[in-house]
């Protein structure tokens, strides 16, 4: 998944970062299937440090994290940020 858009990206002249983060969001939306998404919201949602946040960067990048934490409810990410904020 993440080489296909690495391949994709290096097929544009004239970006700039901006515009690359746009991309990369906009197909890891195209990649990521739902059981995927749903895995990643579960985790998110049911981590109470910012320990356990930590520990699922490993299985996922940091695009997918983004991309799932902009689809929950603004209440769920008010739940997240508080465990950041934790630090």
């Amino acid at each position: 998944m993440r080489t296909l858009v690495l391949i994709c990206l290096t097929n544009f002249e004239d970006f700039s970062p901006h515009y690359e983060l746009r991309n990369i969001i906009l197909f890891n939306k195209i990649l990521m299937d739902r059981e995927s998404k749903t895995k990643l919201k579960l985790a998110m949602l049911s981590a109470e440090t910012v320990g356990q946040l930590a520990a699922i960067i490993i299985d996922y990048t940091h695009e997918e994290m983004m991309l799932v934490f902009y689809e929950l409810e603004w209440e769920q990410q008010a739940i997240i940020k508080d465990i950041w904020k934790s630090i």
